[in-house]
């Protein structure tokens, strides 16, 4: 019983211990926050340790390059420019007339009137299917071509403007005003294809069945006549003119001649 008891009185110290000695560390703690309070305010300044060593006059500093100037001159040569060659002009074919804006809205006109459709879009694009082509050949004269293709393939279309060109090439249009396949489908030449059917619409006034629209002046036609040989003959035969004053024309006609004049004689 009195082991126990010592060990209680024992416990009961290091308690009280324990206890002075947390009492202790608040009041310290409370201390130091009194002291934290009441100090002033130090502001701490960076301290540059690595800071480079200022250029020694031994070592000029280098300059930055200038900014470059915007909307400088290009540098001028000596040399006098040369300029480019016009590109060449080409001719316009047979039977055109006008600018090529001109005879598209004459040739456009004219295929309205014959055929009675309305042309939409561009000239290349209302002609370039060929059914319209192939429709006005119908219209100058009936049943010429039995076939006309109204699918929109690249071959198809390409076949309709063959078939209308082998028609105008029937009908009279030569085959220098007439143009070609890749003029109107490619558009390579579209001034070629308003002359060529210009050349179509001037014919039709030859024509024995059409009593259609037409379009520019009457084709020229070839004037035959017929000889006989004696005509011909008389024709070759230039009687000489006998008359009194025949020594002095000549003589007028040497001197003349000396002068350099030319004297067109019948």
């Amino acid at each position: 019983m009195s082991d126990l008891q010592s060990e209680v009185s024992s416990l009961r110290k290091e308690v009280e211990k324990i206890r002075v000695a947390i009492e202790d560390v608040k009041k310290r703690y409370a201390e130091e926050q009194s002291k934290s309070k009441n100090a002033p305010n130090v502001s701490v300044q960076r301290c540059d340790l690595f800071k480079p060593p200022a250029a020694t006059p031994s070592q000029p500093s280098v300059k930055a390059a200038p900014a470059p100037v915007k909307n400088a001159p290009a540098p001028t040569s000596t040399q006098p420019a040369v300029k480019s060659a016009p590109a060449p002009v080409k001719s316009a074919p047979s039977g055109a007339k006008g600018t090529s804006g001109n005879v598209e809205a004459e040739v456009r006109e004219w295929i309205e009137s014959v055929t009675g459709e309305k042309l939409t879009g561009t000239f290349a694009a209302s002609l370039k299917s060929g059914v319209t082509l192939c429709n006005l050949i119908n219209k100058i004269k009936p049943n010429t071509i039995k076939k006309i293709n109204k699918m929109s393939t690249p071959f198809m279309q390409m076949e309709n403007i063959k078939n209308y060109l082998d028609a105008a090439l029937a009908m009279g249009v030569s085959s220098s005003d007439n143009f070609t396949t890749v003029d109107l489908f490619e558009e390579k030449n579209l001034f070629q294809v308003a002359v060529g059917i210009q050349s179509l619409g001037r014919l039709t006034r030859n024509l024995p069945n059409y009593n259609g629209p037409t379009l520019g002046p009457k084709e020229a036609t070839a004037n035959e006549r017929n000889f006989s040989e004696d005509k011909l003959r008389q024709g070759n035969y230039t009687p000489m003119r006998m008359d009194a004053n025949k020594v002095a024309v000549q003589k007028e006609a040497n001197s003349a001649n000396r002068e350099g004049h030319n004297i067109i004689r019948t």
